[in-house]
């Protein structure tokens, strides 16, 4: 299940945050990844978000969804996220016996620019305005990477679907 959907909130909290101290790197996935993909080029830097920080209940409406965690990441220059499914680590952890689906909204927090790509099930998103985005559940592979020249912003919405 994929969908496209559109966030209207002030980006500026996640724009502005300090992602200095939060580097955090993928080579941890399996490995059927080839040894080019590794320590080095997965990194990215993620903040964490709570309910006094953030307005769950306002993204939750426009999502159609029951949010649960929210996180933004900054994805620099030269960084990918290699192909791979959701798990939604946080949500089983916080709600380990629920068996409503699970989803995650990635929402762009600016504008496209040349190199910043998403990738998932035959689809390369590009050229998307700040705001827009998309909503998936599990079963959809997806890949991010940035080939260009300033850093890419995204903001991990991650809960249940409440449609």
């Amino acid at each position: 299940m994929v969908k496209q959907v559109f966030l209207d909130y002030n980006f500026n909290i996640f724009l502005n945050a300090d992602y200095s101290s939060s580097r955090s790197s993928l080579a941890h996935l399996p490995d059927i990844y080839p040894p080019t993909i590794n320590e080095e080029n997965t990194q990215i830097e993620q903040v964490w978000w709570d309910d006094s920080q953030v307005d769950f209940e306002l993204i939750g409406s426009q999502l159609n969804m029951l949010v649960v965690s929210v996180s933004s990441i900054q994805q620099r220059p030269g960084m990918l996220i290699p192909a791979h499914q959701d798990s939604f680590h946080k949500v089983s952890t916080v709600y380990p016996d629920d068996k409503r689906l699970k989803v995650r909204a990635n929402i762009f927090l600016q504008s496209w620019m040349l190199g910043h790509t998403l990738h998932f099930d035959h689809v390369q998103a590009e050229e998307w305005e700040a705001g827009e985005g998309y909503l998936w559940d599990s079963s959809v592979y997806h890949l991010s990477c940035n080939a260009g020249f300033y850093p890419k912003y995204t903001l991990q919405i991650s809960g249940f679907s409440l449609a």
